[in-house]
């Protein structure tokens, strides 16, 4: 059976998968997830920010999967990763929960891990922390935004996950597709 995310217009969920690469400083890479909720003007305390973060790594990289599917059904919205480590949409689509992965226009999920990509992240993350950096609850994504070094980015991987969060906060679903649900219903 496929799953349908319903909350996409509340919150979105970047992530920043790992695989088994080292990074730098000789330390395993860790899957991060960071949750975002979109402005809501009846609760403008909490929108617009950040409310969540997962940053681990478990025993393998299919409990990471399977975590980040819980994530996304408990909070029925999208995810937008890097698709440079794409088990992790084979993952969702295996299991069902294929519409739960944010698409670029050609319906390819994820994002590359780019140059071009990482500067888009960076100015995103730029903005919101001009703006909102002191609603900030979460000092570990603090510490990542203030160290982050786009070329040492597996260093840093709640920072990439909020990164991607914020490019895929904007993203709503495509008039066409909204207007053939109304004609459905």
């Amino acid at each position: 059976s496929q799953f349908l995310p319903k909350n996409n217009l509340r919150f979105v969920v970047g992530v920043d998968p790992f695989d088994h690469n080292r990074t730098r400083t000789g330390k395993f890479s860790q899957g991060a997830a960071a949750i975002f909720m979109k402005f809501d003007p009846l609760n403008t305390e909490l929108s617009d920010n950040f409310v969540g973060y997962y940053l681990g790594r478990p025993a393998s990289s299919g409990i990471f999967y399977d975590d980040m599917v819980k994530l996304c059904h408990w909070l029925s919205c999208w995810m937008l990763y890097e698709d440079n480590k794409p088990k992790i949409g084979d993952h969702f689509i295996d299991n069902g929960y294929g519409a739960f992965l944010m698409r670029d226009e050609k319906g390819n999920p994820g994002i590359p891990a780019s140059p071009k990509t990482h500067q888009i992240l960076a100015e995103h993350l730029e903005t919101h922390i001009e703006e909102n950096c002191h609603r900030t609850k979460f000092l570990r994504m603090l510490k990542d935004w203030k160290e982050l070094d786009l070329d040492f980015t597996t260093d840093f991987d709640l920072g990439m996950a909020s990164g991607y969060a914020l490019i895929g906060r904007s993203r709503i679903m495509g008039r066409e597709k909204l207007i053939s649900k109304i004609n459905k219903a």
